[in-house]
């Protein structure tokens, strides 16, 4: 069996520089599986050789990749070979994830679209921030109205320092409902965990004293590593597996990472959902290295794309 990867990296160096193409290669290679990189702006290898075709999705701007990537995927299917994780619908922003949950009954927070913010009605205190935008950028927590236009006019006089100067600072756009998970010791957590098909890993549990749990902010001292420990070590995944499972169904995507927290009454709030995911170990956050559950999880996507190639035989 042969796959075919397409990547926006120009050598196999470059390519690992991410932990999630690093265990992707490692799952490939312990399920002897045979790969080869393509960047779809250059000419397709003879395609008749692979059974399939696996598309990495990080810096999907870069040379205008996700263009190359469908045009790639499609002469993929023409020639009758499968493509999984397909570049459509590449990057899902907040809203998507939180409007599919809220439809599929899904405990999420509420949110509203704005231009003028005196049409928000949601309660204080809220989340504002730039739809789409991640790694805890351009968020602000609001408790009033004067804090909600001064985080508004600062966001719009902002030097550009997150988005191409072309583009220039984006406005605040989506005001979110903040929903408090505040643990009993008086941190925060939030839990990530990798679905692909029908298996879930859980990746790791980040505590923080502050609100918003990202891995710039979030601590590294014994308790938390017990707490991600704990969360990690299992084998099989302890927490609400029906609900979660259904969290990522509701996004119709095969491979999808997933944030969540766990409130004091038991209750589970869901943030967001990553196909570009990052991954304790990447270049930003090395802090970590690359995890067992990384590992686990670059076994299973080569077990789902054994899957997803032999459903395809099947159908041809």
């Amino acid at each position: 069996m042969k796959v075919l990867i397409f990547t926006c990296y120009k050598n196999l160096e470059r390519f690992q520089s991410r932990v999630d193409n690093r265990t992707l290669l490692w799952g490939l290679d312990q399920a002897n599986i045979d790969w080869e990189l393509s960047i779809p702006w250059q000419p397709l290898p003879e395609l008749a050789q692979f059974d399939g075709a696996f598309s990495t999705l990080y810096a999907p701007l870069f040379r205008n990749f996700i263009y190359y990537c469908k045009t790639a995927e499609q002469k993929c299917l023409e020639a009758g070979v499968p493509v999984i994780n397909s570049c459509a619908n590449y990057s899902p922003p907040h809203s998507f994830f939180l409007k599919q949950w809220k439809e599929a009954g899904i405990p999420c927070a509420r949110y509203e679209f704005f231009r003028d913010f005196d049409t928000v009605s949601l309660k204080y205190p809220m989340i504002l921030r730039v739809d789409g935008v991640h790694r805890g950028l351009n968020m602000y927590f609001v408790s009033n109205k004067e804090e909600a236009m001064q985080a508004i006019n600062y966001q719009n006089e902002l030097h550009v320092r997150y988005f191409p100067s072309r583009e220039g600072p984006k406005p605040l756009n989506i005001a979110i409902e903040f929903v408090d998970t505040v643990c009993k010791d008086g941190f925060y957590e939030k839990k990530r965990c990798y679905v692909i098909g029908d298996k879930i890993i859980a990746a790791h549990c980040l505590r923080s004293r502050t609100r918003f749990v990202n891995y710039k902010d979030s601590l590294l001292d014994p308790a938390t590593c017990a707490v991600d420990r704990e969360y990690t070590l299992h084998e099989e995944f302890t927490d609400d597996y029906d609900l979660v499972m259904r969290a990522a169904k509701a996004t119709g995507i095969d491979i999808i990472t997933l944030d969540y927290s766990i409130r004091q009454d038991g209750e589970y709030i869901f943030w967001e959902g990553n196909r570009r995911r990052a991954t304790a170990g990447d270049q930003r956050i090395k802090w970590l290295g690359i995890r067992p559950p990384d590992l686990v999880y670059g076994n299973t996507v080569a077990d789902f794309i054994q899957q997803k190639i032999a459903v395809a035989s099947i159908e041809a």
